[in-house]
């Protein structure tokens, strides 16, 4: 019964998300069920592509299991460097492959995520490198004040800053303000956040930090 209430209070909330609608699509990720299909069908809608269309949405469902299979096949281990690349060129094997790096490279281009701009490309190596060296210490958690640590964040200090990234979500949050790959940002997050909270198998959706039903 509890199962059933989460799933009609997750479903109720997308429901109002700008992509559902726009798509006319229901949710189909069923809360604490083990439903990664359901999970990664939801998270590349909630990143606006139909599911309906095959070449849109319905291979990037496939794509984001890919990268979800593989991260569950390295569940006991803690992600690395390039553990980041391989799923950014699996989750978005045109824009995140080429020929010269089949298993994944970072955007070479400015990204802005809303108003902001991530990480100007000639740091973000470094920048996900030192995020990387949280990764084996970070416990599951949130953040309660995401403005404040999203705004604390700078490339100048990021090495130290990084220091006190303590919980995941802090962890999650850090990243998607890196935004390392030039498409499937949210999805390549939403796979580090549920391997480092241990929740692959059965994963959880993070709070809706960034607004508008797109966490």
């Amino acid at each position: 019964m509890k199962d059933n209430e989460e799933y009609i209070d997750y479903s109720n909330r997308m429901r109002k998300v700008r992509a559902f609608q726009f798509f006319g699509l229901t949710p189909l990720w069923h809360p604490g069920q083990k439903d990664v299909e359901g999970f990664c069908h939801d998270e590349v809608v909630r990143q606006f592509h139909d599911t309906k269309e095959w070449y849109d949405g319905g291979v990037r469902v496939e794509y984001m299991l890919n990268g979800w299979r593989y991260a569950e096949a390295r569940a006991e281990l803690t992600p690395t460097l390039d553990d980041v690349l391989k799923l950014g060129s699996l989750i978005e094997p045109k824009y995140n492959a080429t020929k010269r790096r089949p298993d994944g490279e970072f955007r070479h281009e400015n990204v802005y995520i809303g108003d902001r701009m991530g990480v100007f490309p000639p740091y973000l190596q470094n920048a996900v490198e030192i995020l990387m060296t949280r990764a084996g210490d970070v416990v599951p958690g949130k953040v309660f004040n995401p403005d404040q640590f999203m705004s604390w964040l700078q490339v100048e200090d990021f090495k130290s800053q990084a220091e006190d990234i303590g919980s995941v979500d802090e962890w999650y949050l850090a990243y998607e303000w890196i935004h390392p790959f030039r498409d499937g940002n949210g999805r390549t997050g939403k796979i580090l956040h549920n391997w480092l909270n241990g929740t692959l198998f059965d994963p959880v959706l993070v709070p809706d930090y960034f607004g508008g039903g797109n966490p």
